[in-house]
């Protein structure tokens, strides 16, 4: 199993703080070149908001389902 593949629940393990930079990082440069339209259409301030909080969303929500099906499957 490998470690994006724990049966925890999401936040029971601290990340690295190298991974947490970079998703730092990666969140600022996506973030800037989205708003301000560098290779692509510029979106609204209030739209990279937007899918932002969905993504958070979409994490946790993946998460509640996801550790009654690995228990159920034998993964847990």
């Amino acid at each position: 199993m490998t470690p994006s593949e724990t049966p925890r629940r999401l936040g029971a393990s601290r990340p690295s703080r190298w991974l947490i930079g970079s998703s730092l990082l990666d969140l600022a440069i996506a973030s800037t070149l989205a708003l301000l339209g560098i290779a692509m259409t510029p979106l609204a301030f209030t739209t990279v908001g937007e899918i932002f909080v969905a993504a958070l969303v979409f994490a946790f929500v993946v998460d509640f389902i996801k550790v009654p099906v690995f228990h159920r499957v034998g993964i847990a």
